[in-house]
């Protein structure tokens, strides 16, 4: 079953890319080619399990606002971070350090969407440099878990992308259970005559002698 998506439209907008919202949009960096593999090989686990999901490469129109329109309407984000491919490359090439990576975890969390880190088994002792990388309003993203996903067999890789679903589940609930519930609408004021009659109706549902009194 589809993940529930928690972004509501309160206008119409402009589709850029059809359906227009899905359960899961895939942020990666193409800097990195491991990355890349990674982001298909989950894109296609997604799609075997039911869900739908926004990749960059499976998608029509890829610009600025298509992936805007994919971060802000997606149930959830699943950030593949990585850092550099190999020893001696920039640090630009990380995931952290991508302006469009970055862009995309901004636009998710201006529209209340939740998370998701994954990284590569092998990085799992990074996970901390990874955090050091990121921009000062995205290291609160240490204390969300990064799942390390392992394709070294069919079963272990799809023991990891259980795991993955089970704690976006987890994340969109609680954003979900967050939520401000709305204000209750405000009673109509009583004019002076209508106030005391009101009064009178509860003295006398309060009151049997004052009930009596008045007829």
């Amino acid at each position: 079953s589809s993940l529930h998506v928690s972004n509501t439209e309160l206008e119409p907008r402009t589709v850029i890319n059809s359906p227009g919202q899905w359960d899961a949009m895939i942020s990666y960096t193409q800097r990195n080619a491991k990355a890349c593999l990674l982001a298909e090989r989950i894109y296609t686990a997604f799609r075997e399990r039911g869900r739908t999901v926004w990749l960059d490469i499976k998608m029509e129109q890829l610009n600025e606002d298509a992936m805007k329109e994919a971060a802000q309407n997606s149930a959830c984000i699943i950030a593949v971070v990585t850092g550099v491919e190999r020893e001696g490359d920039s640090e630009d090439t990380a995931y952290m350090k991508r302006t469009y990576c970055i862009n995309e975890l901004r636009w998710a969390r201006e529209a209340g969407v939740p998370v998701q880190p994954v990284i590569r088994r092998e990085d799992k002792d990074d996970v901390g440099k990874f955090i050091k990388q990121a921009p000062e309003d995205l290291k609160d993203l240490g204390g969300v878990d990064f799942i390390a996903l392992d394709h070294i067999s069919p079963t272990v890789w799809g023991t990891c992308v259980d795991d993955v679903l089970r704690s976006v589940n987890r994340l969109i609930a609680a954003v979900t259970s967050a939520a401000p519930e709305p204000e209750p609408e405000p009673e109509p004021e009583l004019s002076a005559a209508e106030a005391s009659r009101s009064q009178e109706a509860g003295f006398a549902d309060a009151c049997p002698t004052f009930r009596a009194c008045r007829q």
